[in-house]
């Protein structure tokens, strides 16, 4: 009985280990207007209103007629109609701020964006994702160079050490010239819980034990 009771453990634990890990949305072209759609175009973003849903500005920025042309993973194609890519310029820096959300400590976060610099500046862009007090580093990007092409940057992984509400952050420092991003895309990953492995490891100790009793 108690082999029988080792072995349903342990392959119920490998399924579940096997199983894929939870994968949820936060921002991109279906949540939180990670494409940018907007119903008009031109300069905005007076008085923190960017001109779009679910972001806010605290300086100017543009938005533009053409989004970018890439359409790789995870993001994918952004076809939605009126979606568009945004400008930051502004001498004194600016700050895109994204809708709030809920994150859990313990979860993996992906991250990728599209960037393309239009100035040989010598300021940068920083991301990062904030409560009020904590800060997840997403990454930053130098603006020395200039860009004729948009680029994925992508590949960007960080994990969640304090659950709360958060936002994400765009950040450009006030020399880093034109800043055009799009297609912001971030998702959680929930992971496999620990008792599950645990539970694994017990039944593969026990199975082990009856064997060596009976050699």
């Amino acid at each position: 009985m108690l082999k029988k009771m080792s072995i349903i453990v342990v392959v119920a634990g490998l399924v579940f280990a096997l199983a894929p890990a939870a994968q949820a949305a936060i921002i991109d072209g279906a949540n939180n207007n990670g494409g940018f759609i907007s119903a008009t175009t031109g300069e905005t973003g007076i008085d923190g209103d960017s001109g779009m849903t679910d972001w806010t500005i605290d300086n100017r920025i543009w938005i533009d007629d053409n989004n970018t042309t890439l359409g790789t993973a995870p993001f994918g194609a952004d076809t939605a109609t009126n979606s568009r890519f945004i400008q930051i310029h502004d001498n004194a820096g600016s700050t895109l701020t994204s809708n709030a959300f809920a994150l859990t400590a313990g979860h993996t976060l992906e991250f990728s964006i599209d960037v393309k610099v239009g100035g040989n500046a010598v300021g940068s862009i920083t991301m990062d994702l904030w409560d009020g007090t904590n800060s997840i580093a997403l990454g930053s990007i130098d603006t020395n160079t200039w860009a004729t092409a948009w680029t994925q940057y992508d590949d960007n992984t960080a994990s969640v050490a304090t659950s709360g509400t958060y936002q994400f952050r765009l950040v450009t420092s006030a020399d880093a010239g034109d800043a055009h991003v799009d297609r912001v895309y971030l998702e959680s990953t929930v992971p496999e819980p620990a008792t599950m492995s645990l539970l694994v490891m017990g039944g593969l100790g026990v199975l082990a034990r009856r064997r060596r009793r009976r050699a």
